[in-house]
């Protein structure tokens, strides 16, 4: 069975992802994905398109949605991950791409490209 696994950008005294409540000081930032997921980046980054999309009806909140992915050569979307945020702003959306690298490093042990 996969299993899955939360990113967050910042994380508690345990290694736990805090999400935040979606006010400005304390955005809401989740994440979910899978380690097979994470493992699709290990090929060459020539080989892929890197994908991220967003879209706002998957929650009555309004939140953004965000889809992280890759396409092949043959056009077909692999997806990544899943990220829920509160804003709309460049630091927050850094935020979960920078959660998804430092997956990506914990359970491959190499850097994204």
């Amino acid at each position: 069975m996969t299993e899955l696994f939360t990113l967050g950008w910042q994380l508690d005294e345990l290694g736990k992802p805090i999400v935040g409540n979606g006010s400005d000081e304390k955005p809401f930032i989740a994440g979910l994905s899978t380690k097979p997921l994470m493992l699709r980046l290990m090929v060459p980054p020539e080989c892929f398109i890197f994908h991220l999309d967003a879209t706002y009806k998957f929650n009555q909140c309004g939140y953004p949605v965000l889809l992280v992915g890759i396409s092949d050569r043959s056009r077909r979307f692999h997806l990544i991950a899943l990220i829920v945020n509160s804003q709309e702003t460049q630091p927050i959306f850094q935020a979960p791409l920078a959660a998804v690298r430092r997956f990506y490093y914990w359970i491959s042990g190499k850097d994204l490209q």
